[in-house]
């Protein structure tokens, strides 16, 4: 299984660590949906950055300075804050966990995917992982799985 970065903006109550409160508490689903992850194979990694990474969750991975940018191989990074999706490393899918941010104003920061909260967040990894997508293409001379197509192309 992958490897899932998480810092600390992703764990805080609704996503964001714009305030004190939120900064310093666990969303309530924070601890289920991580170790969610953690019983399905995946290591978990917490990123430190500022605000240190809180007790309850340094039990359930280990604790990394920052995202590594070396390397390739694939990852997950999922964060709270829309500026910490901007350069990261090829391979490395990025999550954006807490409200939508289609009110604000336009960024040219974008994050791979949304959710809106930590166990939305795990079910989209889990849900991925699980069904990757196709990795060639089919033409466009091909039918569709399971469609009735003739010889000749035009649908039955």
């Amino acid at each position: 299984m992958s490897v899932i970065y998480l810092d600390r903006s992703a764990t805080a109550l609704g996503g964001f660590a714009s305030d004190f409160e939120a900064r310093d508490a666990l969303s309530s689903d924070a601890i289920d949906a991580l170790r969610l992850l953690r019983d399905s194979g995946h290591e978990l990694v917490f990123v430190e950055g500022e605000d240190g990474v809180p007790l309850e969750l340094r039990g359930l991975g280990r604790v990394v300075p920052d995202v590594p940018t070396g390397g390739t191989e694939p990852a997950w990074f999922v964060t709270g804050e829309l500026g910490r999706c901007a350069s990261q490393r090829p391979g490395l899918t990025t999550v954006l966990v807490g409200p939508s941010v289609s009110g604000a104003a336009p960024s040219v920061v974008r994050c791979d995917l949304a959710a809106r909260d930590l166990r939305a967040a795990a079910m989209e990894v889990l849900a991925r992982e699980a069904m990757p997508e196709r990795t060639v293409a089919r033409t466009s001379s091909e039918p569709e799985p399971g469609s009735a197509v003739e010889g000749d192309g035009t649908p039955e």
